[in-house]
């Protein structure tokens, strides 16, 4: 994430502004096709991913999804967007659930079950990895950016 930092501080000093990321080979942060977010900045995801931000827009409640710790996307996207290791999340989010703060994100084991939540839920949010959506499903990918 550092150098993800790092590239974006130099597009901002120079003018440039906010630096669209693909992360490729890792991931893909998908929504449903109604969901009018053309794109996410890392810090947005992280509070959505964190339990901080809970609303859309247009004030219904975020529906994040994250897949299996095991799963190589959820290593990354954990770590790019997030910006914590999968055991500092898990325990970030026991400590929330202990105190009664907040619902962690939905939990799902195949790269289909991810794309079907999102599909079924117009308020979802989750991620597959890069090269896991196919076409011709009510999913789409967003842009993630760096401000």
């Amino acid at each position: 994430m550092r150098q993800i930092a790092l590239i974006a501080c130099a597009y901002t000093i120079l003018g440039m502004g906010a630096v669209t990321l693909a992360f490729p080979g890792n991931f893909v942060v998908i929504v449903h096709q109604g969901n009018p977010v053309k794109s996410f900045s890392t810090q947005r995801l992280k509070r959505i991913f964190l339990g901080e931000e809970l609303f859309w827009e247009d004030g219904r409640r975020i529906l994040p999804a994250g897949m299996s710790d095991e799963a190589s996307a959820t290593k990354d996207f954990i770590n790019e967007i997030v910006e914590l290791s999968v055991d500092g999340y898990t325990a970030q989010w026991r400590r929330k659930l202990f105190s009664g703060r907040a619902i962690p994100p939905r939990r799902v084991d195949r790269i289909d079950e991810m794309i079907e939540f999102v599909e079924r839920n117009p308020a979802a949010i989750g991620f597959v990895p890069a090269g896991g959506l196919p076409g011709g499903r009510s999913a789409r990918p967003v842009a993630v950016t760096v401000e």
